[in-house]
């Protein structure tokens, strides 16, 4: 009996990833959950209350599928400067993206509502960012004017909109979301900007040369 029963909560929580990957979060909902499922409406509401605890339930058991991805800490090299390290992470946040569909839908759903899915990654989000300048090396008092924050956070934004679009677009601005050049075309240009940003605020004398992934 309680092996059945927690085949049932596994199934139900199973079935909020496929609606929401399939059909979005406008098309989720009790009804649809347990649709999904093949099991009844009452079971959901007997085993998590309602639709909204369903949802922190779910968030909660399964970080990795409706949180952005983390950063991957320590970089594979220790000794790479804060534009490469920074690039590297941007990259790998695009490859990791565009593998998670639930995350796709709920960067779509901040811009029109939001639930506690929602907010889950928002909170994910700003610890990242947090976490990201905190571990940057990188002298902000030799480089008052260079904000590495601000970098990684409009191109992280961009990365976001580009992966959670090519649901709905084949092109943007010229770039082909649904080939595998496209993409490449806005890996390039992440390193192409973080370097030249970096560089413009090197010190005169650095001679250092940026190591490449």
């Amino acid at each position: 009996m309680v092996r059945d029963k927690e085949a049932t909560r596994a199934k139900i929580l199973k079935a909020v990833e496929k609606v929401v990957s399939q059909h979005g979060f406008a098309k989720l909902g009790i009804n649809s959950v347990a649709e999904e499922a093949g099991v009844d409406k009452v079971l959901i509401y007997r085993y998590f209350g309602g639709l909204e605890r369903l949802l922190k339930v779910y968030a909660e058991e399964n970080p990795t599928s409706c949180g952005l991805p983390p950063l991957a800490w320590p970089p594979r090299d220790r000794m790479m400067l804060p534009s490469v390290i920074t690039s590297l992470l941007l990259r790998d946040q695009l490859e990791e993206l565009r593998r998670r569909p639930v995350v796709q839908e709920e960067i779509r759903w901040q811009l029109i509502d939001s639930n506690i899915m929602t907010t889950l990654m928002t909170t994910v989000r700003e610890k990242m960012a947090k976490e990201y300048i905190a571990r940057l090396p990188f002298d902000a008092e030799k480089h008052p004017d260079c904000d590495p924050g601000a970098v990684f956070a409009l191109l992280h934004a961009g990365i976001s909109y580009l992966v959670a679009s090519a649901a709905k677009l084949d092109c943007y601005q010229g770039i082909d979301l649904k080939s595998a050049r496209g993409w490449k075309r806005v890996e390039h240009a992440i390193v192409a900007i973080v370097e030249g940003y970096f560089k413009s605020h090197e010190s005169p004398t650095s001679g250092d040369k940026p190591a490449r992934r």
